[in-house]
């Protein structure tokens, strides 16, 4: 099986998007795109559910979903304890 995809915002997905482009070359249809990345945060919406499975985040653009996904993405490696911290020395910005 194939990987599921979600986007920024569906018409974001679907007018601009690199989703859209395999949409508009006949790749993919719009029934493809499983759902908007708000959805999987707000829990409405699966995210991965296994191990195995391929989940894939088409980013159009809208920096302030990239912003909040992150701090979701660093929420949870925080809480179980997983990835690698990397100080990019930030911390000393005003």
């Amino acid at each position: 099986p194939g990987a599921r995809v979600y986007g920024d915002a569906r018409d974001v997905a679907l007018d601009d998007g690199k989703f859209g482009i395999a949409c508009k070359a006949g790749v993919v249809s719009a029934a493809d795109l499983a759902g908007e990345i708000g959805e999987v945060i707000n829990g409405d919406k699966p995210g991965r559910t296994s191990p195995e499975e391929v989940t894939i985040f088409d980013s159009a653009g809208l920096a302030v979903q990239d912003m909040v996904c992150a701090l979701h993405v660093y929420q949870q490696a925080t809480q179980h304890q997983i990835g690698t911290f990397i100080d990019l020395g930030l911390a000393d910005l005003p």
